[in-house]
Formats: structure tokens, C-alpha cells, sequence
């Protein structure tokens, strides 16, 4: 008996003292320090109403490379596009890359027939989108205002960068624009 009780306090000490590391039984706890990885991540395409009332998706309107920028507006205008991403999209003209405008309004989007025309968007690389429903937020990872993402011709999320970068991913869109037209040309060569 006496050995049994030696054993099972030897027992309860290393239970004791076990419980000092890390357990697969108890509660984890800990601080988020840097945000959630997105890159490599397959996103699910998503629905939108055009302004002329048409259902479609976003992978019916796009180019094969997408480049989506999250901005925040308040509901009330049209639209509030960045001329940055305007003139992002004219230099593509062109290329199999679209540069897309999700905004995430603050309340109602207004969009609705003559937003486009109110909107003067010419350039069909170019894709404005309010997100009221905050769908397409929410399957590119609900992104902080002003955050960009390139997306590859697989659907793959490549690189995220701030709007304040938004060189660093025009120039990685123009490299893999260039690697996607070589290889489609390849493919139409038969090579």
C-alpha cells in the first residue's frame, strides 16, 4: 500500500510539474502581433449587381491578373475613385491586368443606372465596386482600408501591400503579365 501511495504522489508531482509546460488540454491564450497571411491563399470568386442591374461575378469582369485595392468612403458619393488606381489602369491598357476599386462605404451604396457615366470611367481595366454587403471584404480576409492585393491568373493571392506601395505590386503585376502572355503564347504555338 505504502508503495502505492509513493507512486501515485510521484504520479500527481509530474502532473504537477508537467503543468508548468505547454499542454494540448488546457486553453491556449496569446496576443495577435502581426496580421493574418493571405499569400498562396485560393479566394472564392463573389456576385455583383453592375450599375445597370445585371448579375454577375468578379471573375466574368476581370483579367486574368487582378490587382483589388480596399478603400473606405462614406456611402453618399458614387464613387470617389483614387487617381492612382486611375491611372494604374491606363497604363495597363492592354495587358491582361485589371485594376479594381472595392470600396467598403461607411453606409448605403449609392450605385444604381448613371454611376458610371457620373463616375467618367473609360478604361476597362479599370473596375469600380462598393462592397456594402462587405462580401468581397470578407473573402480577401476583411483588409484594413487602403490595402492592395494582387491576385495571379490561378486565383492565388500573391502579395498584399499598402496603397502607399502600390509601385511594388504594379511592378510584380507587369512581371507576371509578361510570364502569363509568354506562356499563353507558348500554349497557342503548340510548344
Amino acid at each position: 500500500m505504502r508503495n502505492v501511495m509513493i507512486t501515485l504522489m510521484a504520479g500527481v508531482m509530474l502532473i504537477v510539474l508537467a503543468g508548468c509546460g505547454e499542454s494540448v488540454n488546457q486553453p491556449v491564450v496569446g496576443v495577435v502581433t502581426s496580421e493574418v497571411r493571405i499569400v498562396g491563399r485560393i479566394v472564392p470568386d463573389f456576385n455583383f449587381t453592375t450599375a445597370e442591374g445585371k448579375l454577375t461575378s468578379f471573375s466574368e469582369v476581370k483579367q486574368p491578373i487582378s490587382i483589388m485595392a480596399f478603400t473606405s468612403s462614406s456611402g453618399e458619393v458614387c464613387c470617389r475613385l483614387v487617381p492612382a488606381l486611375v491611372e494604374l489602369a491606363s497604363s495597363f491598357r492592354g495587358e491582361p491586368i485589371s485594376v479594381s476599386q472595392i470600396s467598403v462605404p461607411t453606409s448605403k451604396c449609392p450605385h444604381g443606372p448613371g454611376c458610371t457615366e457620373h463616375c467618367n470611367i473609360k478604361d476597362i481595366n479599370l473596375i469600380s465596386l462598393c462592397d456594402e454587403s462587405r462580401v468581397a471584404w470578407q473573402v480577401y480576409n476583411q483588409p484594413k482600408a487602403n490595402t492592395v492585393i494582387l491576385v495571379d491568373d490561378k486565383g492565388r493571392i500573391v502579395a498584399v501591400e499598402s496603397l502607399d506601395n502600390l509601385n511594388i505590386i504594379a511592378t510584380k503585376a507587369e512581371r507576371m503579365a509578361r510570364d502569363y502572355t509568354e506562356m499563353q503564347e507558348t500554349m497557342y504555338k503548340g510548344g
